[in-house]
């Protein structure tokens, strides 16, 4: 089966990032993420798009750095 059928199968604790400026249909694949990972953290940069890592670095950094550390 294709992997998105089996996101809920993945143990380890997962991290998304989404820019809450981003496209409708990004945000759209975001909530099925949510809704299927098991272990997941969800976080939205404000003021982001869809390229986060570019227009934003720092905040980018500071999530995942938290993300690893908990």
């Amino acid at each position: 089966p294709p992997a998105i059928e089996r996101l809920e199968e993945l143990a380890n604790q997962t991290c998304l990032i989404i820019g809450k400026e981003d496209a409708l249909d990004a945000k759209r694949m975001a909530e099925y993420f949510k809704e299927v990972l098991p272990e997941r953290r969800f976080i939205e940069i404000t003021g982001a798009d869809h390229k986060p890592t570019l227009t934003h670095p720092e905040e980018i950094a500071r999530a995942i750095t938290e993300f690893l550390e908990d």
